[in-house]
């Protein structure tokens, strides 16, 4: 009973480690997903923002 006992604590540390290490990755690829739409929003008001200065210089002269 007793080594019953300890199989069954076994397991549950060894579930709930893979539990943490499956919320870590989540956690990981959902940050990067969350960098890349940044850069992706940063790199798209950049290139609207040089449209608008390069039609500001280009009226200039």
């Amino acid at each position: 009973m007793i080594w019953l006992e300890s199989e069954v604590e076994n397991w549950r540390r060894l579930i709930s480690f893979a539990i943490a290490v499956f919320g870590i990755v989540v956690v990981f690829v959902s940050l990067q997903d969350i960098i890349g739409n940044a850069k992706f929003i940063l790199s798209f008001a950049n290139r609207l923002w040089c449209k608008k200065e390069r039609t500001s210089i280009d009226v200039l002269p």
